[in-house]
């Protein structure tokens, strides 16, 4: 992912608007330093029982990741933007019936990483497929 451009001030001779740049400089340094602005998404991303490696891509180590899991799947409940779900074109949110018993598995983040630079490692208690947000 491309790093973000630095903010660039420019010197001027009206104060008011060099006092509102300096404001604007200090906003963009605290959104740049915080490590969710470079996260990433990734779309469904088929885990299995056991200990998964996922390759994030960041480029970098990773810091945290948020994991989505659904807790049941129904038929056209899940549109083509989904991470879940396989596209039907059926908007967000629409319900049908139930295709399977519902999503028991669980993930969460591995105790041992063993290569933050590449991969997040995730357990899983059975075959899921899951929405990720590293950063």
């Amino acid at each position: 992912m491309p790093a973000a451009k630095q903010f660039r001030r420019i010197q001027t001779t009206d104060q008011a608007l060099n006092l509102i740049q300096d404001q604007l400089q200090d906003l963009f340094k605290q959104i740049l330093a915080n490590p969710w602005t470079y996260g990433r998404p990734l779309y469904q991303v088929k885990l299995v029982a056991g200990t998964n490696l996922v390759q994030h891509g960041l480029g970098r180590p990773f810091v945290d990741c948020y994991i989505a899991v659904p807790t049941a799947v129904y038929a056209g409940a899940f549109g083509s933007n989904s991470p879940f779900g396989a596209p039907t074109g059926v908007p967000f949110g629409l319900g049908g019936a139930p295709v399977d018993t519902p999503v028991t598995a669980t993930v969460a983040l591995s105790n041992v990483q063993p290569d933050r630079s590449n991969y997040v490692a995730l357990v899983a208690t059975g075959a899921v497929t899951a929405g990720l947000f590293i950063f």
